[in-house]
């Protein structure tokens, strides 16, 4: 669950400090020939050589773009799950009794008592920052 919860919080972190996505008008885009090179000093020693590898650098843009939609909508559905759960009573905490055992239940009960709106809490705060990851990307 640390683990989960680092990886979310840099996912969330980076999500936020990247650039928004604007969709552009292609009847208005001025639009540039990948296939011509301007021509430089280095052209003329490189005449064999293309330097231009992929026509299209805005379909590795989208994709990206897409798989960033993909992840932040599985994190935003986990995350609304994992609060909406203990929101309403829900003590998974308690359906196994390792814990109860190792630290008895009257400190594993106050444990849970005083994690749980710290949990319920983060949750919902993930769950409006990966809104605005998905709405950015």
């Amino acid at each position: 669950m640390v683990v989960q919860l680092v990886l979310q919080n840099i996912f969330i972190i980076e999500g936020l400090h990247r650039e928004p996505f604007h969709e552009v008008d292609e009847s208005v885009a001025v639009v540039a020939n990948p296939y011509v090179l301007e021509p430089s000093k280095d052209h003329y020693s490189h005449e064999g050589s293309n330097t231009n590898t992929n026509p299209h650098p805005e379909h590795k843009l989208l994709w990206k773009r897409r798989v960033l939609k993909e992840v932040c909508m599985f994190l935003l559905l986990g995350n609304i799950i994992l609060w909406i759960m203990p929101a309403f009573g829900a003590r998974p905490q308690f359906d196994y009794s390792m814990e109860s055992e190792f630290y008895k239940f009257n400190i594993w009960a106050a444990v849970v008592n005083v994690g749980l709106p710290f949990g319920i809490f983060y949750r919902m705060h993930a769950v409006a920052s990966l809104f605005e990851v998905f709405l950015n990307a």
